[in-house]
Parts: C-alpha cells; sequence; structure tokens
C-alpha cells in the first residue's frame, strides 16, 4: 500500500503536470525513471504478498492456551501510508507569499554587463533578470524604459507590497525569492498574480537590494503553467 500510495501521487503530479511545482522541468526524465521502478517494485510487493496468502503465511496461529492470534505488524505498517494518502487528497501548489514573506529578500546584486534591452517598450523582463539589472551598473539597462513584469503579490508590512518571482536551481527546497517593491500598485491579496507595466525608479530602493518599480498600469493574470522563474 505505502509503495502503490507513492506510485499513484508521483503519477498524479506527471499527469496533471504539477510536478513543476516541485522540481524544475528539466527532472522530468528523471521522474518517469522513477514512476517506473517504483510500478515494477509495487507489482513485486504485490506477488510476493499474494504467494504469501497462498501459502498459508497470513493464517492464524494458536498458542498453548489453544486461542488464536495473528501478528499486528502488517497492519502497524499500513500507517506509514497514510501520511501519502493525506498528500493524495490535497491540491498541490507551489511555493507562493507565505514561504516568500519568510525569505532573506532577494539575493545580493553582483556588478556584470548586462546587455541593453531590446528595442519597443514596454518590454517584457523577468523579475530575477529586473532585479539584476537595477543593482548592476547603476541600473543603466532600465532607465528611460517601460518594462512589463508578471509575478504574484506579497505583502509587505512597511506598506505597498512586493512583486515576486521564484527561482529553483533543482527543487523547491532550494528556491530564491526576487522581489520588487512596488509604487502606487494598486490593492491585491496575497499570491494574486498579476502583470505590471511601469519604470524603474532610479536610486531608490530597500536596505537590502530590493529596487523599486514605479506603476502605471497592471492587468490581472493566471498562474504560469511553471510558477518558478527559469
Amino acid at each position: 500500500m505505502l509503495l502503490a500510495a507513492m506510485l499513484g501521487l508521483l503519477l498524479r503530479l506527471l499527469v496533471r503536470g504539477e510536478y513543476v511545482f516541485y522540481v524544475k522541468p528539466s527532472l522530468l526524465p528523471a521522474l518517469i525513471a522513477a514512476a517506473v521502478v517504483l510500478a515494477l517494485m509495487t507489482l513485486f510487493v504485490a506477488k510476493d504478498a499474494w504467494v504469501a496468502i497462498d501459502e498459508g503465511e497470513g493464517h492464524d496461529h494458536g498458542d498453548h492456551d489453544g486461542h488464536g492470534h495473528n501478528h499486528g505488524e502488517p497492519r502497524a505498517s499500513l500507517l506509514l501510508a497514510l501520511p501519502l494518502i493525506v498528500v493524495l487528497t490535497v491540491t498541490p501548489a507551489p511555493l507562493g507569499a507565505f514561504s516568500a514573506a519568510r525569505s532573506t529578500g532577494s539575493p545580493a546584486p553582483t556588478e556584470r554587463a548586462f546587455a541593453p534591452l531590446p528595442a519597443g517598450d514596454p518590454v517584457e523582463v523577468g523579475v530575477p533578470d529586473f532585479v539584476a539589472r537595477a543593482g548592476s551598473e547603476q541600473g543603466k539597462t532600465l532607465v528611460g524604459r517601460e518594462v512589463r513584469l508578471v509575478g504574484f503579490v506579497t505583502p509587505n508590512p512597511a506598506g505597498a507590497w512586493w512583486l515576486t518571482r521564484f527561482v529553483v536551481s533543482c527543487c523547491a527546497a532550494d528556491a530564491t525569492s526576487y522581489r520588487v517593491l512596488t509604487r502606487d500598485g494598486p490593492k491585491l491579496e496575497a499570491d494574486t498574480w498579476v502583470a505590471l507595466t511601469g519604470h524603474w525608479v532610479a536610486a531608490v530602493g530597500t536596505p537590502d537590494g530590493i529596487p523599486t518599480l514605479q506603476v502605471e498600469r497592471h492587468t490581472l493574470t493566471q498562474p504560469p503553467s511553471n510558477p518558478y522563474a527559469e
């Protein structure tokens, strides 16, 4: 039952594409291989259990007083499957505002040269790329440009809110949040996905290196199929 529950959970994540909530899409072949191994293990254990039943290994044994008893170990081992069964009944969700609010902020900027943004405004810029450009070369690639950022809302206790995206190196356990502080943004609930169009506010940032976006327009959006930025 434990192996079957693990296999069922993995198959659901694969079929629905929800595995990207936990690992990078590039790990799909490894997950498929793991599903095959789990399926073979499940069949092998099930066959072994069936043979044991046919051979009478599951019958009650009489004690010295003539009373029958059975072993409690198999029943107790079934409790191991409960956590997986619970997970199977819960809708998976990617990391969101709750996790982002408890992170230490965007990574410290590193000085490196960036290529100019493509011509035409507004230009689509990823939140991590925007944060990196704002912290490098005094943000010269963002000066005078109108950008469009897509992310989810993370409430800021100090006021306003952050537009946030997570980046994962391998899986959700190593996720890093990138945040942009909004100025004059609309009032939105936590975890709302939104596209913001605006301008980088030069020389305005927070002590932990989070840049500021002057919001000109906004559009509510659906969460992307892969919620983590590349």
